[in-house]
């Protein structure tokens, strides 16, 4: 819904103005004024849309020290399968290239639950899944905080209507809050602990 709002956007004013510029008598003043209004409303929410994710573009690019998320997918993907060139571990290549492709884009697109989910299942298991690649090196106890989080966003989406587990709800909520700042440790540590570790030896990013 939210990618559609900057066309809906485009979309409005090209007619106010088309419109304007006709000068058709069968639209009143009064009907062209809350066109107006309609189209002055999704240009300020497409405004605060695209700032929001040059926002989240350019932390994302900081923490990971990246430039461009599609270069950077494409070279890594391309390097570990220069690197490892067994069947198998191809396989898993291509699996977790898939995973971290779907979580940065959901990053940038702010939805942070499904980011997190997919950056984790890249580590779970205490990072043993793609141990064919390389296993990361994960604090026993910041793996266990990553569990929590991602076990909380499994089994919630967050329900306000549901009034028999209030502690529940609120501390779901306060996860949310910090989600922003966990999902992206989360994949720093996919990039600079699997994947840059993988690769030691090969040009860094």
């Amino acid at each position: 819904m939210f990618p559609l709002i900057p066309i809906y956007s485009i979309f409005f004013f090209g007619l106010l103005i088309v419109l304007s510029a006709s000068g058709s008598n069968s639209i009143s003043s009064q009907n062209i004024g809350s066109f107006f209004n309609v189209t002055m409303l999704l240009f300020v929410i497409t405004s605060i849309f695209g700032l929001n994710l040059t926002f989240r573009i350019s932390e994302l690019n900081y923490a990971l020290k990246i430039s461009n998320r599609s270069r950077y997918l494409e070279k890594i993907k391309k390097e570990l399968k220069t690197k490892f060139t067994d069947k198998d571990t191809q396989a898993d290549i291509d699996l977790l290239t898939y995973y971290l492709s779907s979580a940065i884009d959901s990053f940038i697109l702010g939805d942070f639950d499904r980011s997190f989910t997919d950056a984790f299942k890249i580590i779970d298991e205490q990072g043993s899944v793609f141990q064919r690649i390389n296993k990361p090196n994960i604090d026993k106890s910041e793996y266990q905080k990553l569990t929590g989080i991602r076990n909380n966003l499994s089994h919630a989406k967050i329900k306000d209507k549901n009034k028999d587990e209030p502690e529940q709800v609120k501390a779901l909520k306060n996860l949310e809050k910090g989600l922003f700042k966990e999902t992206l440790n989360i994949l720093k540590i996919v990039k600079f602990e699997l994947i840059e570790k993988a690769l030691e030896g090969q040009n860094k990013n």
